[in-house]
């Protein structure tokens, strides 16, 4: 008996169902997606990277962050990503709708970077303190370059490889004047153990587009799918959330929550 017609047929109607499964049914659900209304005459979200940032991704993504870091806040329920204080609400697809290819990430090899602009020092893997009261943008840079430059220098322990090639050694001489790009002294002598500025640290272009761009990643906008969970002593996202500029970011505990629902995204017809 041939049965060659029946399993061509079953072939293509499987086929078929995976196709709607896999390729039509997300098309429907996430192929129109718009950027959001933001309150407080803030640009719809999520807005696109500065340019520098826009660069900066490439060098992160040439670097293979990737596959150490993910940029994914998971539900609460499935692990600690809400009570460690990486987000303050789940990563959904229209946090990526700017982005392309979308660098969500393998593995967490290193720790979740979604909101790394704006995550407390004492939510780092090695918890640290800002020594100023108002700089605190210019420090957590600071802090990425050292972490660029020699990783184990700011967290013991890791082993993330040190990206040195992304920054210029240099000895000021008499026919050199020092660098204005350069790192602090005292970070330059925390890295190297040279003093007295007889040796500096310039970042390099491409270091300070990754620096951007990490400084660019913040996911807090609340949105109608995904509310923003809001602790006792958290700061519900102003205007700047929904951009990608650097703010304070609230701490996480394990107090009750609420839920802050945005003005949801009109529907495209």
């Amino acid at each position: 008996m041939n049965h060659g017609p029946l399993i061509f047929l079953g072939a293509l109607v499987t086929m078929a169902i995976s196709w709607c499964g896999l390729i039509f049914t997300p098309q429907l659900q996430l192929g129109r997606m718009e950027q959001a209304p933001m309150k407080l005459l803030a640009p719809a979200y999520p807005a696109g990277r500065p340019g520098i940032a826009a660069q900066g991704r490439e060098v992160y993504r040439a670097l293979g962050c990737a596959e150490c870091h993910t940029q994914q806040v998971r539900p609460s329920g499935d692990n600690t990503d809400l009570e460690r204080g990486w987000g303050l609400r789940r990563t959904v697809a229209r946090d990526f709708l700017t982005d392309s290819p979308v660098l969500v990430g393998r593995l967490r090899v290193g720790p979740d970077l979604a909101n790394i602009a704006i995550r407390e020092p004492k939510q780092f893997a090695v918890p640290w303190q800002y020594k100023t009261q108002s700089n605190h943008v210019e420090e957590l840079e600071l802090w990425h370059y050292a972490h660029l430059y020699n990783p184990r220098s700011v967290s013991p322990g890791s082993i993330m490889p040190a990206y040195r090639y992304l920054f210029e050694e240099r000895t000021p001489s008499p026919k050199r004047q020092p660098s204005l790009d350069a790192l602090p002294p005292e970070i330059t002598a925390r890295l190297t153990g040279v003093k007295n500025g007889a040796f500096e640290i310039v970042p390099r272009r491409e270091a300070r587009a990754l620096v951007a761009y990490l400084m660019s990643l913040r996911a807090d906008a609340p949105l109608f799918e995904a509310p923003v969970q809001i602790t006792a002593d958290a700061k519900v996202p102003n205007a700047a959330s929904a951009t990608n500029a650097p703010a304070a970011n609230a701490s996480g505990t394990n107090a009750p929550a609420t839920n802050v629902p945005a003005t949801p995204a009109p529907i495209s017809k």
